[in-house]
């Protein structure tokens, strides 16, 4: 059950389950056999993950009005909580290879309502499997850079990896984390961005991200004292941006 904060009423309900798949444990040192000619790949594990808002709608009416009109708005609503849960679990077990999802991620995508119990085992009065985004290809980087860096003729920037971070947390409304992140990503960036300062435009990109790293190393200041305000998030998220836009204009001057 997710919480606004401690003693508030439930507001969703996420119920996490899987679907039996094959088991593919191998004893050790069996000797394993060539697939049949024709085999198809074996299955692999997936999960089930139905996220239940806890206020109940007024009747069958009301659902199949919202299942209608309203269900394709609630999915980025529900992604949403459903990373909640999932940087809960990361934190928890010390894990940082338990990553946060994105909707392009999933197999299918489904919208319904139905009794409570059902709802979680997966059962639905009535229900709809919305389509994918129509850019689901659009997480996969730029071939011609993929191909630099793998050669070694490009190299990835510390600053990008560090914007990266901040950009998910700015994303899951991760508020003290984002200022902190991308204060680190500026002052990566500073240094790191000298090396291209020749190119056209650099040199101005690079005397921004230094005023800019002024500015967001008094907010990330005081993430670590509390929680930030709306404005000062939001020049969380414009100075992310900048960051964002002389990245790609130091690919773009150098033609990856």
């Amino acid at each position: 059950m997710l919480r606004r904060y401690a003693g508030d009423d439930a507001r969703v309900i996420v119920v996490v389950s899987g679907v039996e798949a094959e088991r593919r444990w191998i004893p050790t040192r069996k000797r394993v056999k060539a697939a049949e000619p024709g085999a198809g790949p074996p299955p692999v594990d997936v999960h089930r993950f139905t996220v239940i808002d806890a206020q109940p709608a007024d009747d069958d009416v009301a659902a199949a009005a919202w299942l209608k009109d309203g269900a394709e708005a609630s999915v980025e609503t529900a992604l949403g909580h459903l990373n909640r849960v999932i940087a809960a679990a990361r934190v928890s077990a010390f894990d940082p290879s338990i990553v946060e999802l994105r909707r392009e991620h999933a197999l299918a995508v489904r919208a319904g309502y139905g009794e409570g119990e059902d709802v979680a085992n997966g059962r639905w009065a009535e229900a709809l499997e919305l389509p994918p985004p129509k850019d689901r290809l659009s997480g996969l980087s730029p071939q011609e850079r993929t191909a630099a860096l793998l050669s070694a003729r490009d190299v990835a920037l510390a600053c990008e990896e560090l914007s990266l971070r901040a950009d998910a947390d700015v994303r899951a409304g991760r508020r003290r984390e984002a200022a902190l992140q991308l204060r680190a990503a500026l002052d990566a960036a500073v240094v790191e961005m000298q090396s291209f300062s020749t190119l056209a435009g650099m040199a101005d990109r690079i005397s921004e991200l230094e005023t800019l790293a002024t500015g967001i190393d008094e907010v990330a200041t005081a993430a670590t004292q509390g929680g930030l305000d709306d404005a000062q998030f939001e020049q969380v998220k414009a100075a992310l941006g900048r960051l964002q836009a002389a990245l790609r204009a130091r690919l773009a001057a150098t033609g990856l």
